[in-house]
């Protein structure tokens, strides 16, 4: 479908990773507390199956290409 738009893949990577490389980001660590995925000390939240369960979220950027 991203190719009849003219649309190229520029990013993409499970929940895990984004998690992993940005949960020390002064923006990306208190959005994770406010979606309960870590509390206020960093600590997760979240019980070994939501955890796994997390991984199925995926992030995604496309750019139009001409």
């Amino acid at each position: 479908m991203a190719a009849d738009y003219k649309l190229e893949l520029i990013y993409k990577k499970d929940f895990h990773e984004v998690f992993m490389e940005n949960q020390e980001d002064p923006e990306f660590g208190p959005l994770m507390v406010r979606m309960k995925v870590v509390d206020a000390n960093g600590e997760s939240s979240m019980d070994e199956a939501q955890w796994e369960a997390a991984n199925i979220y995926i992030a995604f950027a496309f750019q139009k290409v001409e």
